[in-house]
Order: structure tokens, then C-alpha cells, then sequence
């Protein structure tokens, strides 16, 4: 957790809880910022790196039923998840 804690206080994204439907314990996630928003140079990876990561698909245990959780309390665009 003071990893992901870590990259939100460099402005790399942020990390939010949700509740997912039929899971009984909330789900931490942490939801990438836009490259164009974050303030360049970062202690933690080139802007060049950053970009690569941020268009690769989302991890395969972030499930549809995260996604749409993700949605539903609009920490995301409805459009981000193609496939929700």
C-alpha cells in the first residue's frame, strides 16, 4: 500500500476503494493519470515509459464486475472499459 501511496503523491494517478457487487471487502485500485497531466521529470519512470505502461490494457484481475464498480462511482470515463 505505501507503494501505491507513493505514486499518488508523485501525481501518477490515484488510488480509490470501491465496493464491488457480490464481493464482501472493498477493492483498492489504483487508476493511472493521464500523461498529458502529470508533471514532468518524475522520480519514478521517464514520460517516455509512462506512456508505453498506460496504454497497455488493464491487469487481467482487474475483473468487469472492478470495472464497472469503477464506473458506476465515476473514477472513470464510461469509454475507458471498451469491453464493460
Amino acid at each position: 500500500m505505501n507503494a501505491i501511496n507513493s505514486l499518488e503523491e508523485s501525481g501518477l494517478g490515484k488510488v480509490r476503494i470501491v465496493q464491488v457487487r457480490y464481493v464482501s471487502t472493498p477493492v483498492t485500485v489504483f487508476i493511472k493519470e493521464e500523461p498529458d497531466k502529470v508533471n514532468w521529470p518524475s522520480d519514478f519512470c521517464t514520460q517516455t515509459d509512462y506512456q508505453a505502461r498506460y496504454n497497455l490494457t488493464a491487469n487481467k484481475c482487474v475483473t468487469p464486475a472492478i470495472k464497472r464498480a469503477l464506473i458506476d462511482a465515476e473514477f472513470i470515463p464510461q469509454d475507458m472499459f471498451p469491453d464493460v
